[in-house]
């Protein structure tokens, strides 16, 4: 950083330098530095907002997409706007022209649709650990990407944390759940409070390291993400010691 502050004040005027940074003192340094610099401020979207984004971004790909499909694909994908719009793109050239997207196109051709993902996330957080590693292996066995089952386990243990906390608070869980990003439902959410109760703070704290570990893991080539995926699982449902993976 400090090399290309001492250059920036000899970048010429027919050159535009864009940075994305995460840490914000690093972005003060640089408007210290280069006084016409120009901060873009981009904070992801929340869970609850995918799916307006969603519905926004299918004008670009000249379709149109059903609110319940929406929510649907916000659900498999999660908050990877690239990943979004690369299937958005798919699910436009796959409905027949003036048709909009129902659920059922989204369930068919994006990978980690059907029932298969839910039937996966609830033996997950219901700690059954033969149905989730059954249900694990059959989505990979039918295309899904390990590594995008695993971001599907960050969310789940996410929501399951964030409704864990408001309840031990004595919170609102319905009222307070959307302002972090949850399902206003109440099936949703009465089923993420069950699926909570059997699980301590502790537990799911863990579980977010244990994650975190192994996501550091695959990137460095420690691990493969198939294997990964089957620890991480038996990990949570409380089949194996606890042990570091590297």
């Amino acid at each position: 950083m400090g090399e290309l502050l001492e250059f920036l004040p000899q970048l010429p005027e027919s050159t535009h330098l864009v940075l994305v940074e995460e840490d914000p003192k690093s972005v003060e340094a640089l408007e210290r530095v280069q006084k016409d610099a120009v901060r873009r401020e981009f904070a992801p979207l929340r869970d609850d907002a995918l799916p307006g984004w969603i519905s926004e971004r299918s004008r670009k790909h000249h379709t149109q997409i059903a609110r319940p499909a929406a929510q649907e694909l916000a659900q498999l994908v999660g908050a990877d706007l690239r990943a979004l719009d690369s299937e958005l793109g798919k699910l436009a050239t796959y409905v027949e022209s003036g048709q909009p997207i129902q659920v059922e196109d989204v369930r068919t051709l994006v990978a980690g649709g059907g029932p298969g993902i839910f039937a996966f996330q609830d033996a997950l957080a219901e700690r059954r650990p033969a149905a989730a590693l059954g249900a694990a292996r059959g989505l990979v066995e039918h295309g899904t990407d390990p590594m995008e089952l695993l971001a599907q386990v960050i969310g789940l243990v996410r929501r399951l944390l964030i409704v864990k906390e408001l309840t031990s608070g004595r919170r609102n869980v319905a009222q307070e759940a959307p302002s972090f990003g949850l399902s206003s439902s109440q099936f949703a959410l009465q089923k993420l409070q069950r699926q909570a109760a059997r699980l301590s703070i502790e537990e799911l704290v863990h579980a977010y390291q244990t994650l975190r570990d192994t996501d550091l893991a695959i990137k460095t080539g420690k691990i493969d993400p198939e294997l990964a995926l089957e620890l991480v699982i038996a990990e949570i449902t409380g089949i194996t010691p606890s042990q570091e993976i590297a």
